[in-house]
């Protein structure tokens, strides 16, 4: 039998509410990257590190070390989390001041630049079969009404693989399928809540939409 594929809206305000989405059979958990007070607003900018057919984990790595120097290099700190299946969400807090475009205008001009400077591992092409053994950046993602896995979502894959937040520094040392629904509460009994910072905010983009050139209409 097929399984049944649907999506719905929902606002949960408590343990009890997520709770039920799971009876209902909602495995996944797939946020918009604003909150109700400024839905307009973005919380952060997100890095989806997409690895098109033909790429390896290996190279995701290298992107998302990439990254990580040009945004040190911006002055900004980014967080990464596994997806969940095979890709790696770099999430860039910021105080929801930007708007939707503004914020995806960023992210693309620096995923443009990352392919310029290592274009045998990053491509922002959105065109599928030319992204083929490499990693595409989709900074389509920061738009009003996208949605993406949330942290610690699981994901209908076979062993229940958990989007995981990670530190930096262990990122040689994991593989993709190395967070599941079995093993992340061991996880984070020794590391704790890796994700708290992101939903702080305190970043704005100013400096780093200077340094990049980007001008504001």
């Amino acid at each position: 039998m097929t399984p049944l594929h649907y999506r719905s809206t929902a606002i949960t305000r408590n343990v009890e509410s997520l709770m039920w989405l799971a009876n209902m059979g909602c495995i996944e958990i797939h946020p918009w990257l604003s909150r109700l007070r400024h839905l307009d607003r973005e919380d952060f900018a997100v890095f989806d590190l997409d690895p098109a057919e033909g790429a390896t984990w290996k190279q995701v790595v290298a992107v998302a070390r990439l990254l990580r120097v040009a945004l040190d290099r911006l002055g900004l700190r980014g967080y990464p989390k596994t997806s969940g299946s095979r890709g790696i969400h770099v999430y860039v807090p910021l105080d929801p001041i930007y708007d939707y475009r503004r914020v995806r205008t960023f992210v693309e001009r620096l995923g443009h630049l990352l392919a310029s400077a290592n274009p045998q591992d990053v491509t922002m092409d959105r065109n599928i079969p030319r992204r083929r053994g490499r990693v595409f950046i989709d900074s389509g993602q920061n738009r009003a009404g996208a949605t993406i896995a949330s942290v610690y979502s699981v994901r209908p894959r076979p062993g229940a693989p958990v989007s995981t937040p990670l530190r930096w520094e262990e990122l040689d040392r994991i593989s993709p399928g190395d967070f599941t629904i079995a093993t992340v509460w061991h996880r984070i009994s020794g590391f704790g809540d890796l994700f708290a910072p992101v939903l702080k905010g305190g970043q704005v983009l100013d400096h780093a939409e200077a340094a990049l050139g980007i001008v504001l209409a």
